[in-house]
């Protein structure tokens, strides 16, 4: 947690408007980290425990859940963006590539993102575009 939290206040003090998406259960974490962090009484996105496990439709009902918050914080967007009909990915998030969704090479392990089950790196000149 408190890895995501020092991205948050990297990111924001370049200027990146940010938007860290938390497991509810980690609240008590990031009460208690946030304020050492300098970033005072900070407020993630919660979404809803647990994420870890669940398929690709379920994971993209909690995106759904988020969007319009996720929208307002990255965009200054004020209005919830309109949703698809249940089922349909979300026009507002996508869903990265995972290790499970990766297809097995003959050469060795599937090929996918540079992701670990951790985090999944960004390339940060990526967002001047």
């Amino acid at each position: 947690m408190s890895c995501s939290l020092h991205d948050v206040m990297r990111l924001e003090e370049l200027g990146v408007p940010t938007a860290l998406l938390v497991s509810d259960a980690f609240r008590r974490s990031v009460a208690e980290q946030a304020p050492l962090l300098g970033l005072g009484a900070y407020e993630p996105v919660w979404v809803q425990h647990p994420i870890a496990g669940l398929r690709r439709p379920a994971v993209q009902g909690r995106a759904d859940d988020v969007v319009a918050e996720v929208a307002r914080l990255l965009l200054g967007v004020s209005a919830a963006p309109a949703l698809p009909p249940a089922g349909e990915p979300s026009a507002g998030l996508a869903l990265l590539p995972t290790a499970a969704d990766a297809v097995p090479s003959d050469d060795g392990p599937p090929a996918g993102p540079d992701c670990s089950d951790a985090a999944c790196a960004i390339d940060l000149s990526e967002l001047g575009r």
